[in-house]
């Protein structure tokens, strides 16, 4: 079924308020993470290399602060997230909404065992990167029932008559590449792994895509529509 304007104003207008709150908490989401892990934690982290890391922890005390202070921001604009998707969306599908809720709400409690992980980090010494790297399985754990609740979301987008049928197939596309990349790299097989690791690089950015295009759309449908009036001369 072809997106429709007016059903999607309509929508928007009932629904405003959800919209708004998914799409700046998508947007913050994506800052936090970048700053989080895409700068910190690969800053602060030397893979393979016990003792050069636990330095590093203690050299960048500050930093690795700030870290985990943003993922638990993540944290909370991950459940933030599954509520107000929960509520946009409710109307189309109350229980494939609700079920979408319940793996992302599943996801957020695996993210923050991850990060409670981490902060014993700092303390254990010698031992820090055993603790980072337990977090790092953890949150790749995690990252399965959140490629779950993308794609149960893409499905209740194809079954709006609202959402853009585009930005429905990609955010499937963007669950099914969580769901088979960590899948893959959490596998004894090496192969598995090996694949994990060529195709994530390639696969990460429409996997970025999906929830950021997802928030542009809700925050440009959130804006109200004003009605041309011819003006008076």
């Amino acid at each position: 079924m072809k997106t429709s304007g007016k059903t999607a104003e309509m929508h928007f207008k009932s629904n405003r308020k959800a919209a708004v709150i998914t799409g700046l908490s998508l947007l913050l989401m994506a800052i936090a993470a970048g700053i989080a892990y895409g700068y910190l934690h690969r800053q602060i982290v030397l893979p393979n290399d016990a003792e050069a890391t636990a330095q590093s922890v203690l050299l960048h005390n500050t930093k690795f602060l700030i870290e985990i202070v943003l993922w638990w921001i993540i944290f909370l604009l991950d459940v933030t997230v599954s509520l107000s998707l929960f509520f946009f969306y409710k109307e189309t599908n109350p229980a494939l909404s609700g079920t979408a809720m319940g793996f992302r709400l599943l996801y957020a409690l695996i993210l923050g065992a991850a990060v409670s992980m981490l902060m014993t980090a700092p303390g254990a010494g010698k031992n820090a990167l055993e603790h980072i790297v337990l977090f790092e399985k953890v949150w790749s754990a995690a990252l399965i029932p959140f490629g779950l609740h993308l794609i149960l979301l893409g499905v209740l987008a194809v079954k709006s008559e609202f959402t853009p049928r585009l930005l429905s197939l990609l955010i499937i596309f963007s669950g099914g590449c969580y769901v088979l990349l960590h899948s893959f790299s959490l596998s004894e097989s090496t192969l598995l792994m090996h694949l994990s690791s060529a195709a994530e690089p390639i696969l990460s950015i429409p996997m970025a895509l999906a929830e950021i295009l997802l928030a542009v759309w809700m925050l440009i449908g959130a804006v109200p529509r004003r009605k041309n009036h011819a003006a008076a001369v």
